[in-house]
C-alpha cells in the first residue's frame, strides 16, 4: 500500500536516514486500505524510534483500539483526531 502524503512526510521528519527507509517498509508491510488513522496513531506514538514503531504495529495487530486510545486521548479526554491528516489533527 502507498502511504498517504501526510504520513510519509511525518515519517520523513521523525525518522532520519536509513531509519526512514526502514520505517516506511515497516508501515507498508503492516498497512491495509482504510487504515490511515491507525498508521497516523502508530507514527505519532513511535516518536521517531524504530523499536517503538515495530512495537505499536504489533499491538495494533492485536487490538487497534488500544493504539488509537493511546494516541488520541489524554486520560479520558479526546485531544487529537488522527482520522484527519497530521496537518489537521
Amino acid at each position: 500500500m502507498v502511504l498517504r502524503p501526510d504520513i510519509l512526510e511525518r515519517v520523513r521528519r521523525d525518522f532520519a536516514g536509513q531509519d526512514f527507509v526502514a520505517a516506511v517498509a515497516l508501515l507498508e508491510a503492516h498497512s491495509n486500505a482504510g487504515q490511515d488513522r491507525l498508521m497516523r496513531c502508530v507514527v505519532h506514538l513511535s516518536s521517531g524510534a524504530l523499536d517503538k514503531l515495530a512495537h505499536y504495529l504489533q499491538v495494533a495487530g492485536t487490538d487497534e483500539r488500544d493504539v488509537v486510545f493511546w494516541a488520541e486521548y489524554e486520560g479520558d479526554r479526546h485531544v487529537r483526531d488522527f482520522s484527519r491528516s497530521f496537518q489537521d489533527a
